[in-house]
């Protein structure tokens, strides 16, 4: 399935959502039979690569999440996000308006993360260096003596900066 659209100003008329699609606890199902599809099916697929899910609507692929916060607020922000991280669950409280950087403040640890916590890495001398990112500039919070503490002081940081888009993990 191709990347799913991003642009708001792609999104087809709002009635014509709304007459195609039912939705039910975080899930799209066709209204109608279509060619190969049956009316009361799921509507789209998992995309492999980005994790999210996809709705092929009239031959432009949308993100299920930008189509359900569509089908209930009628506008369109640039960014859904998913409040619990969670790339599959579109239920919609599970779902907000976004920044990109609210969506970035929201992110998991990544991957390559050495130390296993959001926020801090290891100094040669033993230490946790505590630093955040806000605005796109970088902050010291702070060097300490364990890993706990200098997460613990990175995640009270991140939510006086972040509020509710604040992901200490």
């Amino acid at each position: 399935m191709p990347r799913a659209n991003r642009n708001p100003e792609r999104l087809p008329a709002y009635n014509s959502v709304r007459d195609d699609l039912i939705y039910d606890d975080g899930i799209l199902f066709w209204r109608h039979g279509s060619g190969n599809r049956a009316a009361g099916s799921i509507a789209g697929g998992l995309n492999k690569t980005s994790g999210y899910w996809a709705v092929m609507w009239r031959g432009i692929p949308f993100q299920r999440a930008r189509l359900i916060w569509y089908m209930f607020n009628g506008t369109s922000p640039l960014i859904v996000d998913h409040i619990n991280g969670l790339k599959t669950d579109d239920r919609i409280e599970n779902l907000r308006a976004a920044t990109e950087a609210q969506n970035n403040q929201n992110r998991a640890i990544l991957a390559t993360s050495r130390v296993g916590l959001k926020g801090l890495h290891k100094l040669k001398n033993g230490k946790y260096r505590a630093r955040i990112s806000v605005n796109k500039r970088r902050y010291l919070i702070g060097d300490f003596p364990d890993a706990l503490a200098a997460h613990a002081a990175y995640a009270l940081r991140a939510m006086a900066e972040f509020g509710d888009f604040a992901r200490s993990k």
